[in-house]
């Protein structure tokens, strides 16, 4: 079938719901082509969305995962594929737990995402894996200061003298928001091989109206005995 099977969260004014759990672990034949999604709800007024719920495939599925549109993963669990391709068109997105990956110094969470693991890793030309504006929102990170600076992670953005933070070999925190805008999330891929002819990116969203602050940058690590592509 193409039809929709979702556990979205609903929207709200202020605040967002979580999306809710999906598991198809008991299914043999997995066939289903169509959109499966547990999106968290949006705010009206931008400031806290819902983070995405979780999504369980079956093994069947997971062993050679082909993706030619967009899917959602939540942080709240790890994903091991086989072989994972990622098509001309299709998204992967991997959603944040702003809420883990807590710095015992600072006192602060600098929060994360779920890992991916696989055999082999295939973003083809035209695919994408995305953690874009999916780390902290705006107004929130470790590294988010007040009205008209920029939000901060790895470097200092603009006028902002709070201190960076996170791990400059193993990349796993979230990026800080501004005042208009959410950081980048986090991307952790762990497999024995990957080519890359499309793009994986986690970047800050960028507003451009007048006197406007953008998100940081997030994090993307890859752990892997062989990377290779021209994307």
């Amino acid at each position: 079938g193409n039809g929709t099977i979702s556990a979205n969260g609903g929207y709200g004014e202020y605040s967002g719901g979580s999306g809710g759990r999906i598991s198809f672990h008991n299914v043999s034949n997995y066939n289903f082509i169509g959109t499966v999604s547990t999106l968290g709800g949006e705010a009206n007024r931008g400031y806290e969305r819902g983070f995405a719920g979780t999504i369980v495939f079956p093994q069947s599925k997971l062993d050679n995962f082909i993706l030619s549109n967009t899917l959602r993963l939540g942080g709240d669990i790890n994903y091991t594929f086989g072989n994972l391709t990622i098509l001309d068109g299709g998204i992967l997105e991997l959603d944040a737990d702003p809420r883990s990956n807590y710095n015992s110094i600072t006192s602060l969470y600098e929060g994360s995402t779920s890992r991916v693991f696989a055999d082999i890793i295939n973003v083809t030309s035209g695919g994408t894996i995305s953690a874009n504006y999916l780390g902290f929102p705006q107004t929130q990170g470790p590294g988010y200061y007040s009205d008209l600076r920029g939000g901060i992670y790895a470097s200092r953005g603009t006028s902002n003298t709070k201190v960076t933070y996170g791990d400059s070999h193993a990349p796993i925190s979230l990026g800080s928001g501004s005042l208009d805008g959410p950081g980048g999330g986090a991307v952790i891929l762990n497999a024995t091989s990957i080519m890359v002819g499309g793009s994986i990116l986690s970047l800050g969203k960028t507003e451009s109206f007048y006197n406007s602050e953008g998100g940081s940058g997030g994090s993307i690590w890859i752990i892997s005995d062989n990377l290779e592509g021209n994307g």
